[in-house]
């Protein structure tokens, strides 16, 4: 049993705070995420199968849908390309990866070659090795072949998924073939486009939305960030805690580097109880909200717990 199964008061619990369903068609945190069919670059999906779909070794499936506004836009080739690099990553922690843009699958496939022989930006970077044109082509070429897509970029030539996802104005969605010659002349500038702005969309195993990042077009997205989200997402509802500011390089200063709060909805009981280990800040206000634990060793164990003094 997990620590979150084990705790009654814990993720579960809190999970509870957030609806699952908007009552205005709003997509927010907590509701189930909308399901479609899409064509991809890897055959047709139907999204919450492709979610629970089979997967060897891993029983439970996070999903993380992330939209870009058109194909053949400069920051988001760059991030295709991170992505694509730290895609084991994700795959390991049980993360399946989708892309989302309004581009058919021609052209998805025609862009994935500039994303491969773009990626990392060690493609015709004449001054990568010492100023060495041979050296730089040779390890531009090693570069790429190491690279390859293998997450689905899905096609949305309608705008239909950017606008269940909120990407859109729904009044926008009849539009896509008026706003043609505009979106590709925005998309050659790297604007945000008909497609909608790029988006992160992070979805548990229970279909629920976990987290959502809406970016301007002018921005790349941190692929690290990302995972770092990721890791804790699972780890706050694996283990019912929630991470601090800057976690896990937090409270370091304090002696208690990564160490993680407990969600505000474990009581006294459940936190003596499963979390022994756990330390109480001493604050001013002496409301005993500031509960920090490692997060090593997080089965019950009943011990008793300390107090310490606030981190300065």
């Amino acid at each position: 049993m997990s620590c979150a199964a084990a705790v009654p008061s814990g993720s579960e619990a809190y999970a509870k705070l957030y609806p699952e369903k908007s009552s205005d068609g709003v997509l927010r945190l907590g509701n189930v995420v909308p399901d479609f069919e899409a064509d991809s670059t890897l055959g047709p999906i139907k999204w919450h199968d492709w979610i629970d779909g089979e997967w060897p070794g891993r029983a439970r499936k996070w999903a993380i849908l992330f939209s870009h506004p058109a194909d053949f836009t400069p920051v988001c080739t760059t991030e295709i390309g991170r992505m694509a690099i730290k895609y084991k990553n994700f795959e390991a922690k049980g993360v399946k990866v989708a892309a989302l843009s309004c581009d058919k699958i021609d052209d998805h496939n025609t862009w994935l070659k500039d994303v491969v022989a773009h990626c990392a930006n060690k493609v015709r970077c004449w001054r990568a090795s010492n100023g060495s044109p041979a050296a730089a082509v040779a390890a531009a070429a090693a570069a790429v072949a190491a690279v390859t897509i293998d997450f689905p970029i899905l096609a949305d030539p309608t705008r239909e998924i950017a606008t269940l996802y909120g990407m859109l104005d729904p009044a926008l969605e009849d539009k896509s073939e008026q706003q043609g010659a505009a979106q590709e002349a925005e998309a050659a500038l790297g604007g945000v486009v008909g497609g909608g702005p790029p988006m992160v969309f992070i979805i548990g195993p229970d279909k629920k939305l976990k987290l959502t990042v809406n970016y301007p077009a002018s921005v790349g997205r941190n692929m690290d960030e990302i995972e770092r989200v990721v890791d804790a997402l699972i780890l706050s509802s694996d283990k019912s805690i929630a991470t601090p500011a800057n976690w896990p390089n937090n409270h370091e200063e304090a002696g208690m580097k990564g160490w993680v709060f407990l969600l505000p909805t474990v009581t006294k009981e459940d936190a003596d109880k499963f979390f022994p280990d756990h330390k109480v800040c001493d604050v001013p206000s002496k409301i005993e909200y500031l509960r920090l634990t490692p997060v090593d060793g997080l089965d019950p164990k009943p011990e008793a717990n300390a107090t310490v003094e606030a981190e300065a």
